[in-house]
């Protein structure tokens, strides 16, 4: 198991999950007797908890690094939040809410019980991975090695940061939030593979050394 198994996993769970949630909102229909949102929180935690053992197994092997950990901490914050909400009954059945958001998942702005914006579903389930989003991609340029790792991972921090804001001056855009997040979170990740595999091939010595981040 190396950190280009890592990498793959992480782009890999998030590019699908994201799309799943895309597809989970358009149906508007949960899965296993479970509300949608709960359905997608149960998803999302089931997806990432791969990339999370395989960094929890990689730790203790030769060049382990935090950088991992800032991403498995983001994730299960987030997690955390989004079940907090669904337990506390912070969402409600149904898409479509006062934004006009069509088929994207959540209700109207103010209904919700969560820990983010007047305790709103709506910067629960769309703002905040947007936002954690964009603070492990700023981590990740500043942690790889090399200018076009960290060109890609500071893009795409910055793409994230500005989706916070549209989704807040336009809430209509939740609409299109997810293929997005598909896009600008799992899409980077998995163009990062080629590049971290030139850029450490071309440092690598004629003879077996651990490989940094």
């Amino acid at each position: 198991m190396t950190r280009q198994h890592l990498l793959a996993a992480w782009g890999l769970t998030t590019t699908v999950g994201w799309l799943a949630t895309a597809a989970l909102g358009a149906a508007d229909r949960g899965l296993f007797g479970l509300e949608v949102h709960a359905t997608i929180v149960a998803l999302w935690a089931g997806l990432m908890a791969v990339p999370i053992a395989l960094s929890a197994v990689l730790a203790r092997g030769p060049g382990a690094s935090a950088h991992g950990w800032v991403w498995v901490g983001l994730v299960l914050a987030g997690l955390a939040q989004n079940a907090y909400v669904v337990l506390a009954g912070g969402t409600h059945p149904g898409t479509g809410g006062g934004h006009g958001e069509g088929a994207a998942v959540g209700t109207a702005a103010g209904e919700g019980d969560g820990l983010l914006a007047s305790l709103d579903q709506d910067a629960s389930f769309y703002h905040l991975w947007f936002a954690l989003g964009a603070a492990g991609f700023a981590a990740s340029a500043l942690a790889v090695e090399g200018r076009g790792r960290k060109a890609l991972y500071g893009v795409a921090a910055a793409l994230n940061g500005l989706m916070v804001v549209v989704l807040v001056l336009a809430p209509s855009t939740q609409a299109a939030a997810f293929p997005i997040a598909a896009i600008i979170q799992g899409l980077p990740v998995l163009a990062d593979l080629p590049l971290r595999d030139r850029a450490h091939r071309a440092v690598a010595p004629s003879y077996p050394v651990p490989l940094p981040s």
